[in-house]
């Protein structure tokens, strides 16, 4: 594995602002304009609609545009299976506008976001129920993007987008309130396109 970049397991006093506290190790995570709090030793949003023209993210800055990202995912959206998908992992962070998406719910799924319009570029059906907690992971270097759950190897992708982009973190999705959970984020510089196939 990778030199390990960010490790955050969201430890705090409930309320406390994610941004306001420094992770288990790594740099302190900045938010663009949404609020992201700790509650029970989990991360959940503090913002109904985060969404919008521009979206929202916790980001880090990493240092280097190939990362590993490891969390895990508890979404309870009430409205049924893959309703929304809740939280996502977020690769080459250049702004509200410009980024790629990991996110998951009855489909594992990778968008990237141009001037603010999405593509999908990798989808897969996988099962979910609501309330359970997964293990999700993207893994990036040069133009790859490989997609796990739960330690399972499920699609990869090409894409040359933001290819120097060096902030990484997570998302909360635009059309929730904060009822879901994200934790144990881990952020690893990646290994070779050779290595990451043989994962």
């Amino acid at each position: 594995m990778g030199a390990m970049i960010v490790k955050d397991t969201y430890t705090g006093s409930d309320s406390t602002d994610a941004t306001s506290r420094a992770p288990d190790f790594g740099p302190t995570p900045v938010s663009t304009s949404s609020t992201y709090l700790i509650q029970s030793n989990q991360l959940t949003n503090a913002n109904a609609n985060p969404g919008g023209a521009t979206y929202h993210a916790l980001a880090y800055e990493c240092g280097t545009p190939n990362v590993d990202i490891t969390a895990q995912m508890t979404n309870e959206d009430g409205g049924g299976e893959g309703t929304y998908d809740l939280w996502y992992l977020v690769a080459r962070w250049v702004d509200g506008d410009n980024f790629f998406q990991l996110g998951l719910g009855e489909t594992l799924h990778l968008y990237r976001l141009v001037s603010g319009a999405a593509t999908l570029i990798g989808d897969e059906a996988v099962s979910f129920t609501d309330g359970n907690t997964y293990t999700v992971r993207l893994v990036v270097r040069g133009d790859q993007f490989l997609c796990y759950l739960d330690g399972d190897l499920i699609y990869s992708v090409a894409d040359s987008t933001f290819i120097d982009a060096t902030e990484h973190g997570v998302q909360i999705d635009a059309n929730v309130t904060a009822i879901s959970t994200l934790d144990n984020l881990v952020i690893r510089g990646s290994l070779s396109p050779a290595m990451m196939l043989m994962l």
